[in-house]
């Protein structure tokens, strides 16, 4: 599924097989991110893409990792929060209404007040002040049943989500 966008630009559906040998036998699995290229291309370029014989203009992030803020905007590129920030092993997002956001850290030895601080200073550029935002250091981030571990859990019951 491809989509061009108003800027010379389209997008795409990042679609992979990983059947090197039988231990891998999944066949057109649907990684949930999009590739960006330029809107120019023709279906020869795409095909040598798809070889990684022709260059694209980006990655972007999963398509399920946004949050909606209370007035319903769509908050994404939320990748960065964690820059420039120690002692961060990983990190996942849950929302569970419009107004709050948990940010569940899995940390490394050494992690203080300051890096909560960078943390929540990144997230500020991203997320809008009337949003609470709660940092939580947790030892096991949360796995759906396919046992996935997602970057952003949106658990809202609204039509927003």
């Amino acid at each position: 599924h491809s989509e061009e966008t108003n800027n010379g630009s389209a997008t795409a559906d990042i679609i992979g097989t990983g059947y090197w040998n039988e231990a891998m036998p999944l066949v057109r699995y649907r990684t949930g991110d999009r590739v960006i290229y330029p809107a120019k291309y023709t279906k020869r370029d795409l095909a040598l893409v798809s070889l990684g014989l022709k260059p694209v203009q980006g990655i972007s992030g999963r398509d399920g990792d946004y949050v909606v803020s209370p007035r319903g905007e769509i908050l994404a590129t939320l990748g960065q929060l964690t820059r420039n920030v120690d002692h961060v092993l990983r990190m996942q997002i849950v929302q569970t209404d419009v107004n709050s956001l948990k940010l569940f850290v899995l940390s490394a030895p050494g992690f203080c007040d300051a890096d909560k601080r960078r943390l929540l200073e990144n997230a500020r550029q991203k997320i809008p002040l009337d949003m609470l935002i709660d940092i939580e250091e947790i030892d096991q981030l949360i796995s759906l049943p396919s046992g996935k571990v997602p970057f952003v859990i949106r658990r809202l019951s609204t039509k927003l989500d």
